[in-house]
Formats: structure tokens, sequence, C-alpha cells
């Protein structure tokens, strides 16, 4: 079953821009967490079974310019659900698509500022699930949650390999306060004494000793007390390289492996005992509504793709190109990037299918591509992926030759386990494909039924290594072919 109704496959060609990351790192407000401590403090605590999954249904909204540019890479948006569910595994608690994402052409909430993203949440949001949206700019920052709009906005500048803003934000959206709760806005030395800092400082400041940790800072106890309110660098052993000194004059260095810090993202790696506790009885208690029961998770489990074609690094004509795969168990789309680049930057094409192929109508001749498959479902972002895979289009002359211009076969010469690929163009009046040795006896043979196909596939198990002639007998012609089993 196809995943879109129209023709089989969906192509995005997205403008990736390359930006640097905001100089602000998160956006949610000192009130938002403020309240959230508050509320913590005063809500019964759920008992739950902590060692149970919690499935919580993700909305993701890609936003670009008014004509549909700017738009991030579906695989991009794959890899950082992937990093998402990642860094939440600890906590029991992940995310799964329950609808496909969705697409927004405004430049007005592309690039926008807090009102503007409340306004974008507000019309956008959908019911009952965690709303993301992916965004150029969320007001200056990585991201932001906003509790009037109910949502994150993420930065794509942020949320790329190796990032964890999506996680910070999420955190957020759990009630997570920063783990420097009281310091935003204030750039901590130790020229000044804490007590000329508390001045300034709008909670009282965490002290090294715990004996008060639950009314101090974000209100948790496990997580070390840190006064950076801006990204900092971290050591080897992922602490500030800042030595902080507190009311008793006990010094220490905040621990950057926590996610809810302003620690670097390469420092960062966890969230605390008791935090992942705190989200999950906000989830218990008014994220109730995102509660998912009875799900049942389909995890891609097989790796391994086999009978790829077009063969790696070989050379195919440019017309009518299939590129095909076999099925992978558990997978309900596949991800299919081409490029002229390694880094497919340049002129991307991105295709979406369910099916185990897709068909290119025309790549330029005489030209190197590079491809890629990703076979994911809603729940396995990470999937299978493939290593980059490259072919040479071939350089084609002016011919009225059936042969040359319209018949791809490959690979050609072909091991004795592979498939060998056949495709032409559709209502090319095939009759029979075969093949037959040298003495023309023929020793596999299969009929074309369907005059709308476009490809066909051999097995040749049968045939041993040699030299054979592949036949395409048409209603008026015999076109031969001479194909090497290896």
């Amino acid at each position: 079953m196809k995943l879109f109704s129209f023709s089989f496959f969906l192509v995005f060609i997205s403008i990736n821009l390359v930006a640097q990351k905001p100089s602000s790192y998160c956006g949610t407000s000192v009130e938002t967490q403020a309240f959230m401590i508050e509320q913590s403090r005063k809500t019964s605590k759920v008992i739950t079974d902590s060692r149970a999954p919690i499935f919580i249904p993700m909305q993701v909204h890609s936003v670009g310019s008014d004509v549909g540019g700017g738009h991030f890479r579906l695989h991009y948006i794959y890899d950082a659900l992937c990093n998402l569910n990642k860094d939440y595994a600890p906590s029991g608690i992940q995310f799964f698509l329950e609808n496909d994402i969705n697409y927004i052409n405004s430049s007005s909430w592309n690039t926008h500022e807090y009102d503007a993203g409340e306004e974008m949440m507000r019309k956008n949001n959908k019911a009952n699930v965690a709303n993301s949206y992916i965004v150029a700019d969320p007001a200056g920052n990585c991201g932001y949650f906003s509790p009037r709009g109910n949502a994150v906005a993420l930065a794509k500048s942020c949320i790329g390999d190796g990032d964890h803003t999506w996680a910070h934000e999420m955190g957020h959206f759990f009630s997570l306060p920063h783990t420097f709760f009281g310091w935003e806005g204030i750039r901590y030395d130790q020229s000044k004494t804490i007590n000329e800092w508390q001045r300034q400082v709008f909670t009282t400041i965490e002290q090294k000793q715990r004996a008060n940790c639950n009314n101090q800072a974000d209100g948790y106890c496990d997580t070390p007390p840190d006064y950076l309110s801006y990204r900092w660098e971290c050591d080897r052993s992922n602490n500030s390289i800042v030595q902080h000194k507190d009311v008793n004059d006990s010094t220490f260095y905040a621990d950057g492996s926590l996610f809810m810090s302003y620690s670097n993202d390469h420092c960062s790696s966890r969230f605390a005992e008791d935090q992942m506790e705190g989200m999950r009885q906000n989830i218990a208690g008014s994220r109730s509504n995102l509660i998912r029961n009875n799900v049942i998770p389909v995890y891609i489990s097989n790796l391994n793709y086999n009978n790829i074609l077009p063969v790696d690094s070989g050379n195919i004509k440019g017309k009518n190109v299939t590129l095909t795969w076999d099925p992978i168990p558990g997978a309900s789309r596949y991800i299919i990037d081409i490029a002229r680049n390694t880094s497919f930057g340049l002129y991307p094409q991105q295709f979406i299918t369910s099916d185990n192929f897709v068909k290119i109508d025309s790549l330029n001749a005489g030209t190197r591509y590079f491809w890629k498959v990703r076979a994911v479902n809603n729940y396995d972002f990470c999937g299978a992926k493939t290593k980059t895979l490259t072919f040479k289009t071939e350089t084609i002359t002016a011919t009225n030759n059936f042969e040359s211009s319209t018949l791809n076969v490959y690979p050609n010469p072909i091991q004795q386990n592979e498939l060998l690929m056949i495709s032409y163009e559709r209502n090319s009046d095939i009759k029979k494909i075969s093949i037959s040795n040298l003495n023309n006896q023929s020793i596999i043979e299969q009929e074309i039924t369907d005059s709308n196909s476009e490809f066909t596939k051999l097995d040749v198990k049968k045939l041993l290594p040699g030299i054979y002639k592949l036949n395409i007998h048409s209603s008026t012609s015999l076109i031969s072919k001479k194909i090497i089993v290896q």
C-alpha cells in the first residue's frame, strides 16, 4: 500500500540554508520556568512505574518560505527524531509520529518573534499530541517552549547530528527548568562574592551542600549547582572550566552532562534521575492527554540491504533510471536522497515511497550521482540506512535505436546471487524477456503482461558462470544484449 495518493512517490527538493547557530540557546522565559517549579512543588506526586515505557505522540511541523523553499530535509528530521529518542531512552519516554509531517509555507512564521510564533502554534497545533515546529529562526534562539502556544519551536541549524536542543526544549515542555535557574541574563565570574551576586539573582543561590536543594534553583537535588546562563565549554569530564564558589566559599564546577544546562552539545548526554521522574510525573498529571495506551511499537531490526540496483560504482543510461532494493521488514516508507556530491548538497532530490523502488524520469548524461536509502517507520526514526552509493550516467548520442536510448540492463557483469534489472519505457510493446546461451537455447523466459510496467527483475541463480544473451522480444522486433554471469 502506497503512502501517498498521487503517483507512487513524493518529491521534495529542499533548499537547506547554511546558517550559524543563534547566539541565544533557549528562549523559554523565566516566568514560564518559575511557574513550572511552583506547580511541581504544589502538585501531589503520582505513583508511577519508572520502568514502564511511555509513548508520546509527536506532531512535527516543518515551516518554509511562502513559496515552499527552505524546508528541513526529511532525512534530517528523522535524524533529529532519532537523536531525540536516544536522549530520552533512559527515561522510558519515547516519541512516535501519529500523523505525517505537516508542511507549512509561511515566511513570517519561518523567521518569527514570540508573538508570531504563538500565533503559528495556536493556528496549527494538533490536539492531544506534542507539537514541535522546525523553523529558520525561532525569535533569535536555538529553540523555546511557549506555554501559551503549548508547543516548542526549533531552529533548523540547532537540531543536526549531535545536537540536543530538541531534548532540552522537550524538557521544558515536560516541566523542567534550567539547571541554573535564577541566573538568567547574568554572567557569573568569581570576582564577586556570592552575597554580591544574590542582589541580582532572583532565587536563593544554590549551594554545593545539598541540605536545602529542593528549594533552590531548579528544585532537583541530583542536579549540582550551576551559575552559568550562557553557552559554555566543558573539560574532559564534562565539567565546566569556570570554577564556582558558593555562599560558604565551597568551590565546585557545573555539570555539563545535563541536557538542561547551557553546556555545549558535545558535553551534554543525560537527564538526572530526579529530572526523568519529574517529567514522568508531569506526563501522568497535567500531560495525561498525551498518554497512548496499548501502543505496540515496530522497530526495524534488519539493517542489511540486498539486491541494490544499480550496482555501486556502475555505469547506466540516464533516462528512466530505476533505483531498487529488497524490502526491509518493518519499514513503512523509504527516503531516497540523490545528489551530485557526497554531502548531498549539490542539486539534491529527495523521494519518499512505500515501495522498494523509485523511478527517476531523467538524469543528466555523463554525470556522477550519489544516492542512499533509509528505511523508517513512525516509531523507528533511526531505521536502516544504506551506505552512500554511486553511479554514473552514460553519455547519450542521438539515435533512434531502441536498445541504446530506452533500455537499461544492470548489473552487467552480474553475480549469481544478484537480480538482473531490465528497465525500459512504459508502453514499449515488450512481450517477453528471455536469456539464452550462445547456441540460442533459451534458459530463462519471462512473459510481460503489464503494458504499464517499466522494469523487470530476473533471477539468474540457475545460470552457471559464463556469457549469455539477454533477449528483449516485442511484437515487431528482437533486441539482444550480451550479459556476463560471474
